[in-house]
């Protein structure tokens, strides 16, 4: 149960739209991106564009972004996809994490599949070797789950096969005749009235009803936990501000990731004086009526520097990871979803959240505080300072 929740359960829907939208939109790329059907390709491979095509073969990882995306080829490895449309018709031979507006899975998944879309179906054709974990507004399940099955959305209708254990979340549910669940059923429903399990379908194991809540909790803690919920919810909404920077502020996060290249331990020293000192100058400056405009200010700018830490640090570890990888400069986009995913994925292990979050805000509050730093130069006389430069 533990290894599709590190994945995720829930989405905002709306979020979700536009978070792979202005992605696609973003990206300085080719508005069309095309493997043909005859050509195979190494992996890793980061593709983003309008539309994204894949009829060939990909032998690694592919990690895709762009508002159309359509893969009837094969990937030997993972795939990520974030998009607006996304059809898969063809063959995923390890994990597919997907993202999207509207979703199509009409293809086969080697092992595990984690969706998170506004609307999302699962064709009669389709079989998920491992778990099955979906988010998103509206739910069709049709095709075939070989291993435990997770879904929260407001609409759901089953008409699958689960060969083990399904849990449900949804506004709405309904089983189908003719589907087949090889386990237990466990559901929960915010609406009795327009949910029903139909007579025809089959439930090997013991079917369950859950409490209905909304409120944090042990319930919904075992079935995926708040904390799983808002961690998906910010990345999708890191990744559309990272977007947004790179797309009309591209030197800054270059310039901030060379400097913590360059100077790692300057920047996590000054980071530690400014996450230490500014509460304390903000405090003093708001207690004074003169000094209350300036302590805001400072305040608001403290706020935005938290937040932007986790692009600083995040665009520096993707950088370095497909770098390593590629071995190869990579486009900017996928330094930021990669680097975004890593510090996700290391935010819900409980062993390491503490640390990774203050090692985030002290390395990018130390980046930020030294690239806006004066750089004090003697000319005539006069003292300028250079608001864009990191300090050497």
């Amino acid at each position: 149960m533990k290894k599709p929740l590190l994945t995720g359960l829930i989405i905002v829907t709306t979020l979700c739209f536009a978070g792979s939208v202005a992605l696609a939109n973003a990206t300085k790329t080719p508005k069309a991106i095309v493997i043909e059907k005859d050509k195979v390709l190494e992996g890793p491979q980061f593709l983003a564009g309008d539309t994204v095509t894949i009829l060939g073969t990909i032998n690694g990882d592919a990690y895709i972004a762009g508002g159309l995306v359509t893969m009837d080829g094969t990937v030997n490895g993972d795939v990520l996809i974030a998009g607006g449309q996304i059809a898969i018709n063809g063959t995923v031979s390890e994990n597919a994490r997907i993202v999207g507006g509207n979703i199509s899975l009409n293809g086969a998944v080697g092992k595990s599949a984690s969706i998170a879309g506004g609307n999302f179906q699962l064709h009669s054709a389709s079989t998920i070797g491992n778990s099955l974990v979906v988010a998103g507004g509206t739910t069709s399940v049709l095709g075939t789950i070989k291993g435990k099955t997770y879904v929260a959305a407001g609409n759901v209708e089953w008409s699958g096969t689960a060969d083990r254990d399904v849990l449900l979340n949804a506004g709405q549910l309904v089983v189908n005749n003719g589907s087949r669940i090889n386990g237990n059923l466990q559901y929960r429903v915010q609406s009795q009235e327009s949910s029903a399990i139909r007579d025809g379908a089959v439930i090997t194991g013991a079917i369950t009803e859950l409490e209905w809540s909304v409120m944090p909790g042990a319930p919904l803690r075992r079935t995926g936990g708040n904390t799983l919920v808002m961690t998906l919810v910010l990345f999708i909404g890191a990744l559309v501000v990272g977007s947004l920077l790179i797309r009309f502020a591209p030197e800054m996060l270059g310039k901030t990731s060379a400097l913590l290249q360059a100077k790692p331990w300057h920047v996590g020293l000054t980071g530690i004086v400014a996450l230490v000192v500014t509460p304390i100058v903000t405090v003093l400056l708001v207690a004074t009526l003169i000094g209350l405009p300036l302590g805001l200010l400072t305040l608001a700018a403290y706020i935005v520097a938290l937040y932007g830490a986790q692009f600083v640090v995040g665009y520096w570890l993707g950088t370095f990871t497909t770098k390593a990888l590629m071995k190869k400069e990579s486009n900017p986009y996928a330094h930021l979803i990669v680097g975004l995913a890593i510090l996700a994925i290391a935010s819900i292990i409980p062993v390491l959240k503490t640390v990774v979050l203050l090692i985030t805000f002290i390395v990018g509050i130390g980046a930020f505080v030294l690239l806006v730093k004066p750089v004090s130069s003697k000319q005539g006389g006069a003292t300028t300072t250079d608001a864009t430069s990191p300090l050497v």
